[in-house]
């Protein structure tokens, strides 16, 4: 299906398409793009539920996103 992006870039989603994935006003949604391709995917209400428990909770250790990136990658975070 083609649409067009508007003048405020953005665009709307098929009512066809909303329809099916139930997708109504404050839905969220992840983007992604790859392969030079716009993804977007509807994000499911216990992830949801998921992503606002992790955010009340508190980290045991201060410490950046990098640093835990570099502990991941040399296998001392499980």
């Amino acid at each position: 299906m083609i649409t067009k992006i508007s003048k405020g870039l953005q665009i709307t989603i098929p009512a066809e398409f909303r329809n099916e994935l139930e997708l109504e006003v404050g839905s969220k949604v992840e983007i992604d793009l790859k392969d030079n391709k716009i993804i977007i995917s509807p994000i499911d209400e216990d992830l949801d539920k998921l992503f606002k428990e992790a955010k009340k909770t508190k980290p045991k250790l201060k410490i950046t996103v990098q640093q835990m990136d570099e502990l991941a990658e040399n296998g001392l975070l499980r």
